[in-house]
């Protein structure tokens, strides 16, 4: 297994917009600095791609990755 170059956030971009995720470029922005892509989207997207190959969302938005991102690190 190879390591992986890290992608530009407008190569992020361009990929998400590509799997039709609904977002707005700020408040993409804002979540990559936050949470990163690879806490926010790498594990859980699966849950909500609509197809694998190639990887499609179907109605998914950011927020969706967020609330999820925010729900599993609540600690009770």
């Amino acid at each position: 297994m190879s390591i992986k170059q890290s992608e530009s956030r407008s190569g992020l971009k361009s990929k998400l917009a590509s799997r039709n995720l609904e977002f707005e470029d700020s408040e993409l922005e804002e979540a990559l600095k936050k949470y990163n892509y690879f806490n926010l989207f790498n594990g859980i997207e699966s849950i909500l791609l609509s197809k694998t190959n190639p990887k499609t969302f179907n109605k998914v938005k950011l927020d969706d990755f967020i609330a999820i991102r925010v729900f599993n690190s609540i600690k009770i």
